[in-house]
């Protein structure tokens, strides 16, 4: 508590999480925007699969969709991927 001691009074205001939207870069999170621009770059660059360019770009504007439904999207996703199962069907 001694970094609230170091503002005046007035100057700090603590905020709930909730009320802060996640960074975006290009209207998707950063991991994921750098994910699909490296591999869509590769494939498209290096590979010469020059159809990949068109599937990347519909994978992003698919993402930016899903994040203007849910800005906590891709953090979910993320989520749900590393827990275990607790019932095995």
């Amino acid at each position: 508590m001694a970094m609230l001691d170091e503002f005046p009074d007035g100057w700090f205001v603590p905020l709930q999480r909730a009320l802060v939207p996640p960074p975006l870069v290009g209207g998707v999170p950063f991991g994921f925007g750098v994910l699909n621009g490296t591999f869509t770059l590769a494939m498209t660059l290096g590979a010469q699969k020059y159809w990949v360019g068109l599937v990347g770009l519909a994978v992003h504007a698919i993402a930016v969709a899903a994040i203007k439904v849910d800005p906590y999207f891709f953090d979910v996703l993320k989520e749900h991927v590393r827990s275990k199962s607790y019932y095995k069907v």
